[in-house]
């Protein structure tokens, strides 16, 4: 394949092409946003119903195998929304500002536009993946809580990192191949 010669054009401070506009919108990304959105208020309707059912004591850690290996006060249920909603704020942050991206190939005046609809979509994803897995918690901390079920299912874990390195995977190989 041959390397593409960067031009003449405007250059940032690590040497990527100044794009006068942001690309446009994906078709993915407005649904990506939105399955993230719907995450959040997931999280927060399962909370309101599951708060007055949880008991004192809740499981506020469980292990690679499912089994809760610490136990808190209830309150400690609140941590969960707190952290889906710093990634969903932090994610968002990130995608305002695609300069600081970062590709392990040169960006050019021709792949740059795609380059960066594929680094949002790959964002977006994630974010939308994170926030439906910790939305997830309060319901299956109070399963737990409650005796319903012993533990969390052994595949739970397996499952959410193998769906977020599938994602990573997928969009590099999509951005790879977008060069």
């Amino acid at each position: 394949m041959e390397q593409q010669q960067p031009s003449s054009a405007p250059r940032g401070p690590v040497g990527r092409p100044i794009l006068d506009e942001s690309p446009p919108a994906t078709r993915l990304e407005p649904l990506l946003d939105a399955l993230a959105r719907l995450g959040l208020v997931a999280l927060f309707a399962s909370l309101i119903w599951i708060w007055p059912r949880l008991p004192e004591d809740v499981p506020r850690h469980f292990g690679f195998d499912g089994r809760p290996d610490a136990w808190g006060g209830r309150g400690f249920v609140l941590i969960v929304p707190l952290i889906a909603l710093a990634l969903y704020a932090g994610l968002g942050w990130c995608l305002q500002r695609p300069q600081l991206y970062s590709f392990p190939w040169p960006l050019t005046e021709d792949n740059a536009p795609r380059q960066m609809q594929l680094a949002r979509e790959l964002l977006r994803a994630v974010r939308a993946w994170m926030v439906l897995v910790f939305a997830t918690g309060p319901w299956l901390t109070w399963r737990v809580a409650s005796g319903a079920q012993q533990q969390l299912d052994p595949g739970f874990l397996p499952l959410t990192l193998g769906v977020l390195v599938g994602l990573i995977v997928t969009w590099l190989l999509r951005m790879a191949r977008a060069r």
